[in-house]
């Protein structure tokens, strides 16, 4: 079984004891889904006592939710195990070699105090816009990255990015690559000027290539591509390479490091 404990809101802090069940899973996975709704990083407090392991079905939840966390992890930085037992310690020494964006510690029962206040100080960070431009070898085509939630601010800094193109170009080429769609944070579109930006790219965009995203995405392309008079497709990320030689263009080398990219746009 589990239980939330009393913490600061950007913890999630929880005792685990027993056998634990996938309803106690379910719990914890609605739990963090709430709070990441309000916080983009957050720290995992985990006590134990007298945990014996999980069940199939919380192992199965387990397993289903690392994975459609992939590519998130660096919202975790800290995560605090508290236990005496020393398989479980091996268990969090090999976790914190696993994922380096993610920096996991253990702390004997009698430093419960301490291991709260370690991993409700999230280390500094720059953070990462969720949409980000990629620079591109021609002028009427260009290129986004949606990776995790979008902010206001991502909101507002895209719609600065692409107002020109409304200005200045006729028909245009888009390219979205989808690493992780994290949801739009409430008021983002509203506040933004996001919305009518959308609306007007429709009306100029005569190829858009949709690379990656979840399995749905593609089934949903195939579906809206009779009901719209652009020309879409969606691809693989492993083939994204063929998304660009479809809108006959290429990403534009950048000074920096090449997965880095900001929101100049080239022109």
């Amino acid at each position: 079984m589990l239980e939330v404990l009393p913490g600061p809101d950007h913890i999630l802090a929880i005792r685990v004891s027993g056998t634990l069940t996938g309803e106690d899973y379910d719990r914890i996975a609605s739990e963090l889904s709430t709070r990441l709704r309000r916080h983009e990083r957050m720290g995992i407090y985990t006590e134990t006592q007298d945990w014996r392991g999980m069940n199939a079905a919380a192992l199965a939840r387990d397993l289903r939710y690392a994975f459609a966390r992939v590519g998130e992890f660096q919202r975790f930085p800290r995560a605090a195990v508290v236990t005496d037992k020393p398989w479980l310690r091996t268990m969090a020494n090999v976790g914190d070699a696993a994922l380096p964006p993610v920096e996991i510690r253990t702390f004997d029962p009698s430093q419960r105090e301490r291991a709260l206040t370690w991993v409700a100080e999230l280390p500094d960070q720059p953070r990462m816009p969720a949409l980000r431009v990629i620079p591109t070898t021609r002028d009427d085509t260009y290129a986004f990255i949606w990776n995790g939630r979008i902010s206001t601010e991502d909101a507002v800094e895209f719609e600065k990015a692409f107002r020109p193109v409304l200005e200045r170009q006729g028909k245009i080429r888009l390219l979205g690559r989808i690493d992780h769609l994290g949801g739009i944070a409430a008021g983002a579109i509203t506040e933004s000027g996001l919305l009518p930006l959308k609306r007007q790219l429709l009306r100029k965009i005569e190829r858009y290539a949709i690379v990656g995203g979840p399995p749905w995405l593609k089934r949903y392309v195939g579906f809206m591509r009779p009901w719209t008079k652009i020309a879409v497709r969606h691809f693989e990320s492993a083939a994204e390479d063929d998304a660009w030689t479809w809108l006959e263009a290429r990403p534009r080398e950048t000074n920096g490091p090449s997965d880095t990219f900001d929101f100049h746009l080239n022109g």
